[in-house]
């Protein structure tokens, strides 16, 4: 494929394609197939039926290294909830971009840092537990 490239463009000719059905094949996180199909539906029911159960809780959202890629599917909904939620909290733990909105920071966490290092650091301020 390397070969047959023209500049940043793979004629579509090359392009891999899948060996069932003969489809071109895209990247998952550029792919509407993404958030389809029954696995997706089922586990999304089981997830918002927990959720709405537990919406009057004390509900901790962990969020650990949610990037910019796709917020739609964490970082947004966590946001949401926890604003909405009376007893809902958010710990964000991630290299850069952990940021919250203004309504939010008073019931968030906030970490700039390696996951390894804050877990790390937080087993350890509990004596190795």
């Amino acid at each position: 494929m390397a070969a047959n490239t023209q500049g940043t463009r793979l004629p579509q000719a090359d392009w891999p394609r899948c060996r069932i059905c003969g489809a071109p094949l895209s990247p998952w996180f550029r792919s509407p197939q993404f958030i389809e199909g029954t696995f997706w539906s089922q586990e999304l029911k089981k997830y918002s039926d927990f959720l709405n159960a537990h919406q009057n809780q004390k509900v901790l959202f962990l969020e650990l290294g949610v990037g910019q890629m796709t917020p739609n599917i964490i970082k947004y909904p966590f946001w949401e909830m926890v604003n909405a939620w009376p007893h809902a909290e958010l710990v964000s733990i991630a290299l850069k971009n952990t940021n919250v909105p203004a309504p939010i920071k008073t019931k968030s966490l906030i970490f700039n840092a390696d996951i390894k290092v804050v877990l790390d650091d937080l087993v350890q301020a509990q004596g190795g537990r």
